[in-house]
């Protein structure tokens, strides 16, 4: 009974921002949002092991997000609107609350900062960034992850690119992680069909097994300018994770 409280309250607690923020917020045209809230299920199997989680989240915009001639997913990466962003996430079928996080990004110009927390079964983790953006659409950053379950800080650097190729829009995201000698190298991308509709991939390769430890498969539809369906497949060090959500903005 008490952890079917905590995802209750879990559950009030971001339905409360919402309404909160959707009072604050400035009324929003049919190319601009300010408040976006989803809810998403993920299911994860492995050899004798099966569960599935759901996740409500929210994120709060300081400006209105232009969406006018972009693409929808990342309208506010073009757009270099700083945001907050919070989840709360629950064991379906053990009734119990796992968890949640919080996140900020900020632009001064081309300047970029970035940091979250996350508490997950009773573990804190953190994580910053500081990053320039060289070109529109091209930015570089480094960052550090911390946390309990890390003996020393794993060190990033990244590079992320949204621009044309021909008439269509492309995302490619670039990521390499140093700890203790060993490196990760995660490379992804995704493609616009229409600012609306997208598809991507994405994998990682690990130093120190010397293995494409990770496959993903991505994808996200428009059914309007203010609400989203999003699905997602992963193949990581053997188990299999599926990931399905709806968002909607105001």
């Amino acid at each position: 009974m008490k952890s079917i409280e905590m995802i209750q309250m879990n559950a009030k607690n971001i339905l409360s921002a919402s309404f909160i923020l959707l009072s604050v917020a400035a009324p929003a045209s049919a190319d601009e949002y300010q408040v976006e809230a989803g809810l998403s299920s993920w299911n994860y199997n492995a050899t004798g092991y099966h569960t599935s989680e759901m996740q409500l989240d929210l994120s709060y915009y300081f400006d209105p997000v232009n969406t006018e001639d972009r693409p929808l997913a990342i309208a506010y990466y073009l757009g270099r609107n700083s945001n907050v962003y919070g989840y709360a996430y629950s064991d379906i079928a053990k009734h119990s609350s796992n968890g949640g996080g919080a996140k900020g990004e900020f632009w001064k110009n081309d300047f970029y900062l970035s940091a979250n927390y996350d508490r997950i079964y009773g573990v804190n983790g953190y994580a910053a960034n500081v990053g320039y953006m060289l070109n529109d659409g091209l930015l570089l950053a480094v960052g550090v992850v911390d946390g309990d379950n890390y003996l020393r800080p794993t060190y990033t650097m990244s590079a992320k690119y949204v621009g044309k190729i021909g008439a269509r829009f492309v995302n490619i995201d670039a990521k390499t992680t140093s700890n203790s000698g060993f490196y990760n190298y995660t490379l992804g991308g995704d493609y616009f069909f229409s600012n609306a509709f997208s598809m991507g991939a994405e994998m990682r390769y690990a130093d120190s097994t010397s293995n494409i430890e990770k496959h993903l498969i991505r994808g996200q539809y428009f059914l309007s300018s203010k609400t989203s369906i999003s699905a997602r497949f992963e193949r990581y060090l053997g188990q299999d994770t599926t990931y399905v959500a709806l968002s909607t903005r105001y």
